[in-house]
């Protein structure tokens, strides 16, 4: 029932108490300690049990309207929770320690109930720096052995970090060594970031500005919401955009012109001289030196201009076109936020990406963004750097092929009604197989490995299911904590009751 972690974690704790009632019997008397006395005193207890209890309110209250990745980042995955953990094990420890030197009337199961709670904490300490937890999505007839995890993993010259390792929350840069010479500078990671560009309050120059715009575009075919922007250091915020409507190629650019130039750029024959683009219809948006937006735009042979406005719908006489302008920025800057379950649903606005330096002794190069499932090569100080920032990977010690996908959907009715995997798991290093068929709702244990469906698709007429695959070495000592926790309650409600004269 219990494995090897579980029982060895118990032991442990059973041995250190016993040192401790050695040591006691020895003449030691823990209770004489101020600071003992302190650490695992009552009142700390009823405190950290009071704040534990405020935590756990507030972070269901954001959980319920910000989603579980904001809890993740700002609570259960940070630093100050892991050390308010620990002190919690470290009070219910010397409470322990120092109670087995008093006259207990029922030591047995006061010694049971807080080593089941001390057990119980360790086991959530090996899951969580222990455990592995992944997605692996695969088509019918398909095999593979690769755990798609969550956070990702930046590369640069062949120096691999894993970005899960450092969290998320830093607040100073995180430096490593590329070569003898060179560092690397991570400055922000966020793997559940929303990348926006918002006006920045920096005074600049028309020169030095960075214009960018949020606009909506909308046919009678689809809708698109997109940014346009002359920032440097965007993302995915590309100074041009390309859609079709009624079997034309439209190409919008954005561009930046001076106020003596609006003269041209509004002008039929004219304004095309401001992009280099072969496009036969265009629309050109210009951030102009007077602090407004224009645009310019040769669609079919017909052509138009105006001013643009923010929150205003542009007549670009295109029929089946809308365009709405929704933000303009002439000086735009990125600015990353934990996505929350309010952020707005189209996915170019979700983004999991970090940002980075590079420096050696005598310069520094200018922040750098990038986005997940993305590569860019660079050159600093006559060095070419290949960087790539890509999900994690986790070999498996087995390899899982999906030999068939079956579903069943409720009569007269497109809702699915139940679905089953037919796959066969391969040892990698025995080479022996098993074969299983996984029913909707079932969970199949492995070795250790919990591997459950939780998602299924179909493309191209081709049936897929998404397996979600857990290892979680700590969950028997949660168990059997949990199990010695409950006996020795049990133990002291008995003991209280025979004391009273119930039994």
């Amino acid at each position: 029932m219990f494995d090897f972690i579980s029982l060895s974690t118990t032991a442990s704790v059973f041995i250190v108490l016993a040192f401790f009632k050695f040591l006691i019997v020895k003449g030691y008397d823990p209770s004489k300690s101020k600071i003992l006395s302190l650490l695992g005193s009552i009142q700390v207890a009823m405190i950290l049990l009071f704040v534990l209890a405020l935590v756990l309110v507030i972070s269901s209250f954001c959980e319920v309207n910000m989603g579980p990745q904001f809890v993740d980042a700002y609570f259960y995955q940070t630093k100050w929770f892991e050390s308010f953990l620990a002190a919690i094990f470290v009070n219910i420890f010397f409470a322990t320690i120092i109670k087995m030197s008093s006259i207990l009337e029922n030591r047995f199961g006061f010694l049971l109930t807080h080593s089941g709670i001390l057990i119980l904490l360790v086991g959530i300490i090996i899951s969580k720096y222990n455990g592995i937890e992944g997605s692996l999505t695969l088509k019918e007839g398909e095999s593979s052995h690769l755990l798609l995890q969550d956070y990702a993993q930046f590369e640069i010259n062949g120096l691999k970090i894993d970005l899960s390792k450092i969290g998320y929350n830093f607040t100073k840069d995180v430096s490593y060594k590329i070569d003898e010479k060179t560092d690397l500078l991570l400055k922000s990671y966020k793997p559940y970031g929303n990348i926006e560009l918002v006006h920045s309050n920096k005074k600049s120059s028309f020169e030095q500005a960075l214009p960018a715009i949020q606009f909506n575009i909308k046919t009678s075919g689809q809708q698109k919401i997109t940014w346009l922007s002359l920032n440097p250091n965007d993302i995915d915020f590309n100074k041009s955009f390309d859609f079709q409507i009624s079997n034309q190629s439209i190409h919008i650019e954005m561009i930046k012109i001076d106020q003596n130039q609006l003269m041209d750029f509004m002008m039929s024959k004219s304004y095309k001289k401001f992009i280099n683009t072969k496009a036969i219809n265009t629309i050109v948006i210009a951030s102009c030196s007077n602090e407004n937006f224009y645009f310019s735009s040769s669609v079919l042979g017909l052509h138009r201009s105006g001013l643009l406005k923010e929150y205003k719908f542009a007549k670009l006489g295109i029929k089946g076109l809308t365009f709405f302008l929704q933000h303009a920025y002439h000086n735009a800057i990125l600015k990353q936020q934990i996505e929350t379950k309010n952020w707005l649903k189209d996915e170019s606005y979700k983004q999991e990406f970090v940002s980075f330096q590079i420096k050696n002794r005598q310069k520094t190069s200018k922040i750098i963004s990038m986005n997940i499932k993305s590569s860019k090569t660079i050159y600093f100080e006559g060095t070419k750097y290949s960087i790539d920032l890509k999900p994690r990977q986790k070999d498996l010690p087995f390899q899982v092929t999906l030999l068939d996908f079956k579903k069943q959907n409720f009569t007269n009715s497109k809702m699915v009604k139940s679905f089953q995997s037919d796959i066969q798991l391969k040892d990698i290093a025995t080479k022996a197989q098993v074969s299983k068929t996984l029913l909707m709702h079932q969970v199949f244990d492995s070795n250790g490995w919990r591997l459950f469906q939780s998602a299924h698709n179909k493309v191209g007429g081709i049936e897929s299911s998404t397996f979600q695959i857990v290892y979680d070495p700590g969950v028997s000592s949660i168990y059997l904590g949990c199990f010695i926790l409950l006996l020795g309650m049990a133990s002291v409600f008995w003991a209280t009751q025979k004391n009273e004269g119930v039994i």
